[in-house]
């Protein structure tokens, strides 16, 4: 009962001190009830299949089955805010929230498809923040301790790679509001013991407004592992892997090229792979180039040489 968790931690907490609550919910993990969407009154329908996805009954479930985890997890969310407003610390309390990967289904969750990295992220600080906004700038988890501090106003420590997102937070724009923010990277190397020695699978990739490139680092591995086991169980999973030479299990479980490109704009579900058309070899370098230099700045062993520590 998170909700009630965190009422017993309102009453504890010293009432004149600063105060700091994590609320990690185990749902919308694996596994689902299978079709308590439906059980509880909602219509397959109803249901938005990526396109990535094969649009089957079993998905259209499984879809439902998912949105019922996230809709308990929002009601003690809605909880946590009132015992909050109830408390009067609604206005001076900095709330995030957001998740920490994607959903978990094939190409999605252990991706570095937009299915897979771009989460939900909603900020809110009444009485210092302005509100009904929506920012495009790509921000990182990474940015959330640097803004954590500054909120406590404490010093953010030079060694920190995530940047403060105070200069978003207390503007009033919605939109781009930082243009130094161009890009943000994301990176893989295992997601579960699915490869002979426990061999995982590198990935690195830059997330600009418009691009999406990937690089993976090893091609000539399984991306998804031994019987494909590198992604979560479900039916939906079990489904696709019964017929393996549809589109979809292609996409989900083939064998990848080392690079990927796409255009987000046009292609939100990461389907159409630009990397094959010269056009865009400009693009590619330029965006591998500036990954390149930041991932080496940083001491990414990849970059460095002796990756196969991981």
């Amino acid at each position: 009962d998170y909700a009630a968790n965190f009422k017993d931690f309102l009453a504890e907490r010293p009432k004149d001190k600063p105060f700091c609550f994590w609320f990690g919910a185990h749902e919308a993990h694996r596994g689902f009830e299978f079709r308590s969407g439906v059980n509880n009154g909602k219509k397959l329908e109803d249901a938005v299949v990526p396109r990535f996805l094969p649009d089957h009954e079993t998905t259209r479930h499984e879809l439902l089955d998912y949105a019922i985890e996230v809709e308990w997890y929002d009601m003690h969310l809605g909880l946590m805010i009132e015992a909050l407003k109830e408390a009067g610390e609604l206005d001076n309390t900095l709330i995030v929230v957001t998740a920490d990967n994607g959903m978990a289904f094939p190409r999605a969750k252990a991706n570095n498809y937009e299915y897979g990295v771009h989460m939900p992220l909603i900020i809110s600080w009444p009485e210092k923040v302005p509100g009904n906004r929506a920012v495009n700038d790509p921000v990182s988890l990474i940015d959330l301790a640097p803004t954590f501090l500054e909120a406590a106003g404490v010093e953010v420590p030079k060694a920190m790679s995530g940047k403060s997102l105070s200069a978003i937070l207390f503007s009033d724009k919605s939109g781009i509001v930082e243009l130094s923010r161009e890009f943000v990277l994301s990176g893989r190397e295992r997601h579960a013991h699915a490869r002979k020695n426990n061999l995982g699978y590198p990935i690195r990739a830059m997330h600009s407004v418009q691009y999406t490139y990937i690089r993976n680092l090893k091609p000539e591995r399984s991306a998804t592992g031994w019987k494909h086991n590198d992604v979560d169980s479900g039916p939906l999973h079990s489904m696709m892997l019964r017929d393996m030479d549809s589109k979809f299990s292609l996409m989900a479980y083939a064998n990848r090229p080392l690079e990927e490109l796409y255009d987000r704009h046009k292609d939100p579900y990461c389907l159409n792979d630009l990397a094959k058309n010269p056009e865009f070899r400009v693009v590619m370098d330029k965006m591998w180039q500036a990954m390149k230099a930041d991932l080496t700045k940083a001491g990414d062993p990849r970059m460095l040489g002796y990756g196969d520590i991981w």
